[in-house]
C-alpha cells in the first residue's frame, strides 16, 4: 500500500521551519517538487504528524495543522487540520523535503498563503518582520524566542512574492 503523502503550509510550515532551520532542507527534485494529490486521511495525518513531532525534537504542531494539497474535495476542516486547496503551478524552491513523504512549504510560500487570508495589513507586516528577523513570536511560532535566525531575508522573500503572485 502506498503511503500517503503530506504537504504543511502557512503557519504550520512557518513552526516547522522554526524549529528544524532552512539550511538542512532541500528542495525535492522531479515530481517531488508537486504538492500530493490529496490530503491524508484522519488517521494518516494523525501518524504523520506524531513521526515529525518525534523527528524533529522540540517541536509541537499548534493543532489544527495547515495542510496543503492540489485537491481538498470531500475534505473538511476539522480539529486535527486545516486544509487548503493549491491549483497553482508553484514555482522551484516552493516545497523543502523534511522526509520521505513529508514537504513543508517554503517561508515565501507561507508568506504568500498567510498573506491570502490576512485581512489586516499591520498583521502582515508584522509577520514580515518576524521572518526575516531574529525573533519568533506569535505569528510564525508557538513559542516567542530571540537571537533566533531568520528565515529569509528581505530581498528572497519581495522577489518570491513577485514571481508568485504576478
Amino acid at each position: 500500500m502506498k503511503r500517503a503523502a503530506v504537504c504543511f503550509g502557512g503557519k504550520s510550515a512557518l513552526e516547522i521551519l522554526r524549529v528544524v532551520g532552512t539550511g538542512g532542507l532541500v528542495a525535492p527534485k522531479g515530481k517531488g517538487r508537486v504538492l500530493p494529490d490529496r490530503v491524508p486521511h484522519a488517521a494518516e495525518l494523525r501518524a504523520l504528524v506524531e513521526e515529525v513531532e518525534a523527528a524533529c525534537p522540540g517541536l509541537r504542531l499548534e493543532r489544527p495543522v495547515h495542510v496543503v494539497a492540489r485537491s481538498v474535495a470531500n475534505c473538511r476542516g476539522t480539529q486535527l487540520a486545516k486544509p487548503r486547496a493549491c491549483t497553482r503551478p508553484l514555482s522551484g524552491g516552493s516545497l523543502l523535503r523534511l522526509g520521505d513523504h513529508v514537504l513543508v512549504c517554503s517561508p515565501g510560500l507561507a508568506f504568500v498563503q498567510m498573506a491570502a487570508r490576512e485581512k489586516d495589513r499591520i498583521s502582515l507586516l508584522e509577520l514580515g518582520w518576524e521572518l526575516c528577523g531574529s525573533y519568533r513570536g506569535p505569528r510564525s511560532s508557538s513559542q516567542l524566542a530571540y537571537q533566533v535566525d531568520p528565515l529569509v531575508t528581505v530581498r528572497a522573500l519581495r522577489a518570491y512574492a513577485a514571481r508568485t503572485c504576478a
